[in-house]
């Protein structure tokens, strides 16, 4: 439990010692955390959504005779089509 917690704290120590180092503000601080986390967690998210969307039209291709399998295919399709709007909307 405790290396955890040191693995995610000690970059905002180290981050924190810097900040005040410099005289930087604190927008500078929120737009570095924007830059360097909160960027590539959003793009990784929107591959993440797009590859369950084309994954469901792989699957609505290859099962187009089998309702059932198709059904699953579309819902498949519907949650990566929201995840793209999610992500979408939060970039």
């Amino acid at each position: 439990m405790l290396i955890p917690i040191l693995f995610f704290s000690v970059p905002a120590v180290l981050l924190a010692a810097n900040f005040d180092t410099q005289g930087e503000t604190v927008q500078s601080l929120f737009e570095k955390i924007k830059t360097l986390i909160l960027s590539p967690i959003i793009n990784f998210l929107f591959v993440v959504a797009t590859v369950v969307f084309m994954w469901g039209v792989i699957q609505y291709v290859i099962a187009a005779d089998n309702s059932s399998k198709t059904e699953g295919a579309k819902k498949q399709m519907l949650w990566g089509i929201i995840g793209l709007a999610v992500m979408s909307s939060a970039w």
